[in-house]
């Protein structure tokens, strides 16, 4: 350390950029504004942080005052340094609720397991203590020996979760609602399932933030687009594309592929629905925790109890983690693991609200800026001996206003002076409701340097909308050592939680759309509501978490669990006469269920002939049945669907998985209007039509119907080709330039074709086999320029269903 004299010291106020001593370089200090001067005292060397300005824009009252500052902090003060880790040679690290640790190579059930087989986490423990007990359970799990650095392209969720990977495609859901999903392909060692791939389907109303390169992750501004190139706009709206986006800014609307883009900050984003979705109970139980994992190439990963296990994935141990706004699991590596908190299921992490600064200043002009989840310096939070994972850095004196869920009831937190903090910080801390001209509904202590944290808490929140997080001043009241003003004055609140009052919350009819996003469009009863409940499935096939309905989860064993009713009114279209259901259960009972589906009360079986039931399968797997409307088309109906349970009636019942339930278009290929191609010259009315067959009467009869059925929906100028008959054909007419028809079954078939078209004794055009699950189709087929003399009609595989040929006939043009 340089010594030097009084004069050195004006020397060093007038010159700006002179250096700061080689023993805070790299530390952070000053802060921004200050400059560093060293004091000889009498015989003792002193470090000091003092903000100043140049010796040429001061008076020479202000050069008197700061040399006596300065000469005064240098008479016996200690030198401020930075505190010092304690001293920790395990590899794994626990805090605990009760402000104890334990420190072990190995977590059993979480850093090593006895099977290689898919494990949850409920039994881990360190050191035979286990992690998740009731009366003390786990805070914080670290891996001392790992760091987390976030470099290149990364995802900024609404809950504050990141995940690092670029959008390669869009997903456009099949149903009208929000769930549509971005493909991402996640950056090692993350991994899905399909290791080839590494995608990820991300929910995108979930997303706050895409960064194409490397960026700061802790700042957001609602609307900016930042281009490839250094442009820049303010985003009103912003629509996915499948290689980008759309906006809409003041001026213009734009569109601009990924690969054009640096920066995209969602204009819309509502981090408060964010957050309670995290707290989304399956079935509650009284061990119920959310896990906030941080990895070590800076993904940070929210998620339910429910939906995390153990597992071996290309050769690693792995969590295997599904957040809520993920549609399959992410695979994480446990030695890529930095740090997992955990919190109860009504704790929601305080910096995942959306907050406001409301001041903040500094008695020489400049402070540190708040951040979340880090230190002001940027660095992990700690104060004393704790550490956290979460929570809030701010510098005094800072008023930071987060805005409360609904049915928050309590607050509590650890605060102090950071450990990286140097000697001499002294602050008040302070929390007010609603705003700071009302009084403090809590006020810490004094808190200095090297001091352990105190606890905050306060449990009338009940009706506040906002909490002010305060850290003021202590000049006045500092004690010998503590350096004047907002020196030092470095504070973090640890593992900040806000508790919510959730019995409010479970008392809200359930909305179906969104754990089941299959079943929008369909209503329920109130009091169907009322007995429905939900649970997790690890689906190990596909890699992911689905969604289970529970029926009278709380019903007495011996009673009768009573059918689930669907229902909604339907006018019956083209556009709609198409309904596909897709079934399964879990793997949590012996008995499962069948699923009927009536219009206007009248019993509809799939186009095979018969009803969806789960039981049959293994968990997991979807019994998926398509049913024909066909006939009610032009009608307005009532559609129920049933869903009863099968077996023993006092028998444990599976879960219900649900697949699809869905409304479509009941032909597929029509053209825009909807409408099937109405032919110019129609088959049924040629002279030269004749059969292929043993039977006499096949033509006869063929032409005997006016209109032919296409599962079972009414077409008029049609044909039914029965089994028994091999070939229809006709003579060509020469003005004909396309052959146009609608094809598939009549009625019930599992399978039918190819349905082939021939000109003389050449094929020209031939289907794919129509099973019980695809739709009828539209077929449109442009005939040989060479004109041929004769066209004929086959169709293979039919056993004993007729084909339909309908609206058959040729366009001339």
């Amino acid at each position: 350390m340089s010594r030097f004299d009084v004069d050195d010291c004006f020397w060093a106020i007038r010159r700006p950029s002179w250096p700061p001593p080689k023993s805070l370089t790299g530390t952070g200090y000053p802060p921004p504004g200050a400059q560093t001067l060293l004091s000889k005292g009498t015989g003792v060397i002193c470090e000091r942080l003092l903000y100043c300005l140049p010796l040429g824009y001061l008076h020479s009252a202000a050069r008197v005052a700061m040399l006596a500052i300065t000469l005064a902090i240098a008479n016996g003060q200690q030198a401020c340094v930075a505190q010092q880790k304690p001293a920790v040679t395990a590899r794994f690290q626990v805090f605990w609720q009760d402000g104890s640790t334990t420190s072990a190579e190995e977590i059993d059930g979480w850093s090593q397991v006895a099977r290689p087989q898919d494990e949850s986490l409920d039994a881990a423990s360190i050191n035979r203590k286990p992690l998740f007990n009731l009366q003390n359970p786990a805070r914080l799990v670290r891996n001392i020996t790992l760091s987390n650095e976030l470099k290149g392209p990364f995802i900024q969720l609404t809950n504050g979760d990141t995940l690092p990977g670029r959008i390669v495609t869009v997903s456009p859901a099949t149903a009208p609602t929000n769930e549509d999903s971005l493909h991402v392909s996640i950056i090692d060692p993350l991994s899905t399932l399909d290791a080839r791939s590494n995608l990820i389907q991300v929910r995108r109303d979930a997303i706050a933030r895409i960064a194409t390169g490397d960026r700061q992750p802790d700042s957001f501004t609602p609307g900016l687009v930042v281009f490839r190139g250094g442009g820049r706009t303010q985003a009103r709206a912003i629509r996915w594309t499948p290689s980008g986006i759309r906006l809409l800014s003041e001026r213009a609307v734009k569109s601009a592929a990924w690969s054009d883009l640096v920066d995209v900050h969602m204009p819309q984003v509502d981090r408060m629905q964010a957050v309670l979705r995290d707290t989304a109970v399956e079935l509650p139980q009284a061990s119920d925790f959310l896990g906030r994992m941080v990895t070590t190439n800076g993904a940070v990963f929210t998620y339910h109890r429910g939906r995390i296990r153990t597992g071996v994935h290309r050769g690693k141990l792995c969590h295997i983690v599904q957040p809520s706004w993920a549609v399959n699991a992410i695979y994480v590596p446990v030695d890529s693991i930095v740090s997992t908190s955990y919190r109860r299921i009504d704790e929601i992490a305080l910096p995942q609200l959306p907050a406001t600064e409301l001041a903040r200043r500094s008695v020489f002009g400049q402070s540190w800026q708040w951040r979340r989840n880090r230190n002001v310096q940027g660095q992990p939070l700690s104060s004393g001996e704790r550490q956290a994972d979460f929570g809030i850095g701010m510098w005094s004196h800072s008023e930071i206003a987060f805005e409360l869920p609904p049915h928050s009831v309590a607050f509590s937190a650890w605060v102090g002076i950071d450990r990286r903090a140097r000697d001499g910080g002294c602050v008040r801390c302070k929390l007010y409701r609603d705003d700071v001209a009302n009084d403090p509904i809590w006020t810490s202590e004094l808190l200095r340097s090297g001091q352990a944290p105190v606890r905050a808490e306060v449990n009338n929140l009940n009706g506040a909308r906002r909490l002010v997080l305060v850290a003021e001043f202590a000049h006045e009241n500092r004690q010998p050592g503590d350096l004047p003003f907002d020196m030092c004055d470095m504070v973090s609140w640890l593992s900040p939680v806000v508790r919510i009052d959730r019995e409010p919350l479970q008392g809200v009819p359930l909305d179906l759309e969104q754990p089941f996003p299959e079943l929008a469009g369909w209503s329920i009863s109130e009091e169907t509501r009322q007995r429905i409940s939900i649970r997790s499935f690890h689906d190990g096939k596909r890699g992911k978490w689905t969604p289970v309905m529970v029926l009278d989860k709380d019903r007495d064993p011996q009673a009768t669990v009573a059918p689930l009713v669907l229902f909604q009114e339907v006018d019956v279209t083209l556009a709609n006469a198409w309904l596909v259901g897709a079934t399964g259960r879990d793997d949590m009972g012996k008995f499962g269920y069948r699923v009927i589906v009536k219009a206007d009360g009248k019993h509809i079986r799939g186009t095979e002939g018969y009803d969806s039931n789960t039981t049959g399968y293994a968990p997991g797997d979807w019994d998926t049945v398509a049913y024909s409307l066909g006939e009610y088309v032009g009608k307005k109906v009532q559609l129920t669907v049933t869903v009863h349970p099968v077996g023993d009636e006092h028998a444990q019942l599976c879960g219900l998985l649900w697949g699809e339930l869905s409304l479509s278009p009941f032909i597929q290929n029509l053209p825009d209007d909807g409408k099937p191609l109405q032919p110019d010259l129609v088959l049924t009315t040629l002279a030269s039509l004749s059969v292929e067959s043993e039977r006499e009467d096949a033509l006869k009869s063929l032409l005997a119907e006016p209109s032919a059925k296409l599962r079972w929906f009414a077409m008029d100028d049609s044909v039914a080709m029965p089994a028994d008959v091999q070939a229809i054909s006709c003579d060509l007419d020469p003005r004909s330039k396309r052959f146009v028809a609608c094809i598939g079954p009549s009625g019930f078939s599992s399978e039918v074709g190819p349905f082939e078209v021939w000109v003389d004794d050449k094929l020209v055009w031939q289907s794919g086999r129509i099973t019980r699950l695809i739709k009828a189709q539209q077929i449109d087929i442009r005939l040989p320029a060479k004109p041929g003399k004769r066209l004929t009609l086959r169709v293979k595989n039919q056993g004993n269903h007729p084909a339909t040929w309908g609206k058959a006939g040729f366009v001339f043009q």
